[in-house]
């Protein structure tokens, strides 16, 4: 109830203050995106350079020098990358189909647990 207060409060001075009116007006009909952007401009984990990797904590041990310490190293950089986008999501469209199929098989099992215990245990 307080926080519905706040917000209409909020509102009315707003709508009182003409400065406020306009930027809104131009923050909502800008063309650009609101959410974070990945400052660098890397479409993928794949397109960072190894130049963006840290330096090898022990240049004699040929383990940071292989290609899938790289590749792990470009993964732990992407993750971390503060563009507003979830962890589970980062991946692309592989992620996204993966988990909304949880989702959906989820859904499934509970649907037939549900018709299980309506039609044959209250039976």
């Amino acid at each position: 109830m307080a926080n519905l207060l706040l917000r209409s409060v909020y509102a009315k001075r707003a709508f009182m203050n003409p400065q406020m009116v306009k930027l809104n007006a131009i923050r909502s009909l800008s063309s650009v995106p609101s959410s974070n952007v990945n400052p660098h401009g890397w479409k993928s984990w794949k397109d960072i350079p190894d130049s963006a990797l840290p330096k090898c904590p022990d240049p004699t041990n040929g383990i940071y020098e292989t290609d899938t310490y790289k590749k792990l190293q470009k993964k732990r950089i992407w993750y971390q990358i503060p563009d507003g986008t979830p962890v589970y999501f980062k991946e692309g469209a592989r992620d996204k189909i993966l988990v909304y199929s949880y989702g959906i098989g989820l859904f499934a099992f509970l649907a037939y647990e549900y018709f299980i215990i309506f039609t044959e245990v209250a039976q």
